[in-house]
C-alpha cells in the first residue's frame, strides 16, 4: 500500500514539473506583449511586427496583438495596413471602434516629429481632429511643441504645423513666442520673411523677441540684396538694442 502510494507521488510530482515546465514556455507567448510595448517605445517596430504575427497566429482572437499591430503599421506610416488590421480588431470587439482615432493621433504625434514622416504624422492628427470635432483642440499644444521642434530640420513643415496650430487655437495669435516660430523662423523665403517681420513687429512693437526679429529682417533684405534697408535694419538694432546677442551681431554683419 504505502508503495503505491509512494508511486502516485512521484507520478503526481513529475506531473507537476512537467506542467511548470510547460506553462512558462506558454506564458511567455502570450505575455510578450508588455514586451511588445516596450520594443513599439524604442522604435524597434520590425521586431515589434513579428513578435505580433507570431501571437495572432497562436491566438487569432486576441484583440490586444491586433491593435498593437495595427499601431506598428500606423507608426511605420501604412495606413491601409493598419486600417486593416483595425476593421478585424473592430469585427471582434465593437467597442474598439471608438478608439481608433485615438491610435492615429498617437502615431500622428511620433511621426510629425520625423521629417521624413511629418505629413503623414500631420495627416493622421487631421484625421483625428476631423473625428473628434471641438474635442481636436486638445492636439494644439502638441501640434505647437511639434513645429517649434521640427524649425531646424524642416521650416516648411514646421509652418505647416504651427499654421494649423493657429486653426486649432487662435488664441496662440496673442502669444509672442508661438508668433516668432510662426511669421519668422518658420518662414523660407526671405522676402516672405521680411513681409512675416514687419508684422510681428506690429502686433508686438515692445516685444521681446523684437531684436532677434530686427536682425533676421535685416539678414533677409540682405539675401534679398537690398543693402540700404539691411544697414537700416542692423542701425535701429545697435541704437535700440546694443548690449543683446543680436546688437553685437549686427555690428559685426554691418561692416558688409
Amino acid at each position: 500500500m504505502r508503495y503505491l502510494f509512494k508511486r502516485h507521488l512521484m507520478v503526481y510530482i513529475l506531473f507537476i514539473i512537467l506542467v511548470a515546465g510547460v506553462l512558462p514556455a506558454y506564458a511567455g507567448e502570450t505575455g510578450d506583449l508588455p514586451d511588445v510595448n516596450d520594443l513599439i517605445k524604442k522604435g524597434k517596430l520590425a521586431e515589434a511586427s513579428t513578435l505580433l504575427r507570431k501571437e495572432i497566429d497562436a491566438h487569432p482572437e486576441n484583440v490586444e496583438a491586433y491593435q498593437l499591430l495595427g499601431r506598428v503599421y500606423l507608426i511605420e506610416g501604412d495606413e491601409v495596413k493598419a486600417s486593416s488590421v483595425f476593421d478585424k480588431v473592430i469585427s471582434i470587439d465593437k467597442g474598439f471602434e471608438d478608439k481608433v482615432s485615438s491610435e492615429y493621433y498617437g502615431a500622428g504625434l511620433i511621426l510629425i516629429k520625423d521629417p521624413k514622416k511629418s505629413n503623414i504624422g500631420l495627416h493622421f492628427i487631421n484625421k483625428y481632429i476631423r473625428e473628434k470635432g471641438d474635442k481636436g483642440q486638445e492636439a494644439a499644444s502638441s501640434l505647437y511643441a511639434a513645429g517649434v521642434d521640427m524649425l531646424g530640420a524642416n521650416r516648411f513643415m514646421a509652418h505647416v504645423i504651427l499654421d494649423r496650430t493657429l486653426v486649432l487655437n487662435p488664441s496662440y495669435e496673442k502669444d509672442e513666442d508661438f508668433y516668432l516660430s510662426y511669421s519668422v523662423k518658420s518662414i523660407q523665403k526671405s522676402a516672405d520673411l521680411v513681409e512675416g517681420g514687419k508684422d510681428f513687429l506690429t502686433k508686438f512693437p515692445g516685444g521681446r523677441h523684437v531684436p532677434e526679429v530686427l536682425y533676421l529682417m535685416g539678414e533677409a533684405y540682405s539675401e534679398l540684396r537690398n543693402h540700404q534697408e539691411a544697414r537700416t535694419y542692423f542701425q535701429r538694432l545697435i541704437k535700440e538694442f546694443p548690449e543683446t546677442e543680436w546688437g553685437k551681431k549686427a555690428v559685426t554683419d554691418l561692416k558688409f
